[in-house]
C-alpha cells in the first residue's frame, strides 16, 4: 500500500491510498487505543524513511538530467494541472511529495478526531464542543 501511495500518478489513487494508510494506523480496536501514539510514530517514521531513501538517488543524478528536468518543468504553462506537473516529476521527487502528502493527511485526520483528551480545533470552530460549556 505504501508503494501505491508513493509511486502512483493518479490523484484518486494517491488520495484513496493515503486515506486507507491513515485509517489503518488510527482506527483501531478499543483495546489498542493506548498504542495509537506508537502507531502514529511508525507512520511518521515510514514517511521520513521514504524521503531519506530518495536522497542518494537525487544527489547522484547527473547535472544534465537535472537541467533537462528543470527546463521541461519551467516550460509548462503557469496554469498547468497539478497532475501534469506531478507526472513530469522524476520518481524520487514524486515519492517525496507523496510522503509529505501522507504526513499532511495524518495531521488532518488527527485534527478531525482530536488527539486523546485534546479537543480538535475544527470541532471548536463548528460549535460541536460549545454545547458542553
Amino acid at each position: 500500500m505504501w508503494q501505491v501511495a508513493t509511486e502512483s500518478t493518479s490523484k484518486q489513487v494517491i488520495e484513496s491510498a493515503a486515506k486507507l494508510l491513515v485509517m489503518l494506523h488510527q482506527e483501531v480496536k478499543p483495546e489498542l487505543l493506548p498504542q495509537t501514539p506508537a502507531f502514529d510514530d511508525m507512520f511518521i517514521n515510514k514517511c521520513f524513511s521514504i524521503i531519506e531513501a530518495q536522497r542518494p538517488e537525487i544527489a547522484s543524478r547527473p547535472e544534465q538530467e537535472s537541467k533537462e528536468f528543470n527546463e521541461a518543468f519551467d516550460a509548462l504553462p503557469f496554469a498547468a494541472n497539478a497532475i501534469v506537473k506531478l507526472r513530469l516529476l522524476p520518481v524520487q521527487e514524486r515519492k517525496i511529495r507523496h510522503a509529505i502528502f501522507l504526513l499532511r493527511q495524518l495531521i488532518r485526520m488527527s485534527e478531525k478526531n482530536g488527539i486523546f483528551n485534546l479537543r480538535p480545533h475544527a470541532a471548536l470552530s463548528k460549535g460541536t464542543w460549545f454545547d458542553c460549556i
